[in-house]
């Protein structure tokens, strides 16, 4: 008979991980086009990123951006649910569900930001506060609900950990009236946070591959 985490591999369910994956690599290759399309000199020290996403400021390479943010936001939605099935059991499942919103709700905002794109300044500054904050809440719940007693590697944890350090440095840089490393702060931010994803991504894979492997098949 298949045990609990079995089931779960046959239903494939941590699979969807992968959407995760695949929507970080998306929105780096859509930001990659638009930085190329943006018509004066930029530098991630002096613009932010939802700059790219702005038509006043980059008419032909807006688009790209945005549906780069489309994607990412898209995928992260799985990914997160892919998570929150593969390691949930019933004595952490309400931590990991809150985890799950906070993870789920990051994704709705990141969307919020490309439909109010960087020319709606105030509703698209609100929603990237949501989007920063729920973030950084979803990778605190998910390290302190999962990675030191379920076998993800500390290295992760901790790597998650400093996403979240440097996420709260940018947001009291903003709070605070902004500072000359604001906006690299952002740009730092943002990729480490996609890094997390691809690492907890391909952990969570590893981990349903080997009990795909060890697990007995009925019959």
């Amino acid at each position: 008979m298949l045990s609990e985490r079995g089931k779960l591999v046959s239903l494939g369910w941590p699979a969807a991980v992968i959407f995760g994956v695949v929507g970080a690599l998306l929105y780096c290759a859509f930001t990659f086009i638009s930085f190329l399309f943006f018509p004066l000199p930029i530098s991630p020290f002096e613009r932010f990123l939802s700059e790219l996403g702005m038509y006043s400021l980059n008419p032909n390479g807006a688009i790209f951006y945005n549906i780069g943010v489309i994607l990412l936001g898209l995928g992260l939605m799985p990914f997160f649910y892919g998570v929150y099935v593969w390691f949930s059991r019933r004595e952490q499942k309400k931590r990991l569900i809150v985890a799950l919103s906070a993870g789920v709700f990051s994704a709705f905002s990141l969307l919020m930001t490309c439909v109010f794109y960087g020319d709606h300044a105030a509703l698209h500054f609100a929603w990237a506060m949501s989007f920063f904050i729920s973030f950084a809440l979803a990778i605190v719940l998910f390290n302190s609900s999962l990675f030191y007693r379920l076998g993800i590697e500390k290295a992760i944890s901790i790597f998650g950990y400093l996403v979240v350090v440097v996420n709260v440095f940018f947001l009291i840089q903003v709070l605070s009236g902004g500072s000359p490393i604001v906006a690299i702060t952002e740009w730092f931010t943002v990729f480490a946070y996609l890094v997390w994803v691809g690492f907890v991504a391909m952990s969570t894979l590893r981990g349903a591959l080997s009990v795909q492997g060890s697990t007995p098949q009925p019959g």
